[in-house]
């Protein structure tokens, strides 16, 4: 091939594009996890089973919460967005295995796991992290509903705030929701600036 990168029959090689323009957004749905087959799922949730059995009773949260692991091959089936949507809500959990399950429902990216999520934050609210970790999450499943879901989050904790009440959960919504690349989050987000 000639020296410029050029090909043979004399055509031009193709444009790099310029360097100095930022790079093209990256479509959402490539980053979401493929459906797994429900023997892909049986395996899964047998396995998790199996390690939560390993340490139960166990103190260390650390541990407990490596138990979720054996769920990331399918986070996108409905029954482990269930199985962790009630590790979220549940009082008998210690709360970084709560933080860790509101996490991996944000790791499906799918959502279904939103009712779940916005459940968590509910049950969370006197656990910041747990509840910040919700939040979070719910900014990257990067759908109309999950859009909806933190502008809920923004207005009620906005509203609810005084002097003497921080706006942490109501800040943490809005991040979530700027850092949505869908025309619903900057529609929420101008609609939710004039409402102020």
């Amino acid at each position: 091939p000639p020296p410029d990168g050029g090909v043979a029959d004399g055509t031009p090689p193709p444009d790099p594009g310029d360097p100095m323009q930022p790079p093209p957004p990256i479509d959402p749905t490539s980053l979401t996890p493929p459906v797994p087959y429900a023997n892909q799922v049986d395996a899964a949730i047998a396995e998790f089973d199996k390690q939560r059995g390993y340490v139960k009773g166990c103190p260390d949260a650390v541990q407990q919460a490596r138990a979720l692991e054996a769920l990331s091959c399918v986070l996108a089936d409905a029954r482990a967005i269930d199985l962790l949507g009630k590790i979220l809500v549940s009082n008998a959990e210690l709360p970084l295995v709560r933080k860790r399950a509101a996490e991996m429902l944000g790791e499906s990216r799918s959502s279904a796991a939103v009712p779940a999520l916005s459940s968590g934050f509910e049950a969370s609210l006197a656990e910041t992290e747990v509840a910040h970790a919700t939040i979070v999450s719910l900014g990257r499943i990067d759908s109309a509903v999950s859009v909806k879901a933190l502008f809920a989050v923004a207005r009620g904790w906005m509203k609810a705030a005084d002097e003497e009440r921080d706006y942490t959960y109501a800040n943490a919504a809005l991040l979530s929701t700027s850092r949505m690349r869908r025309r619903e989050a900057v529609d929420a987000l101008l609609g939710f600036w004039a409402g102020l």
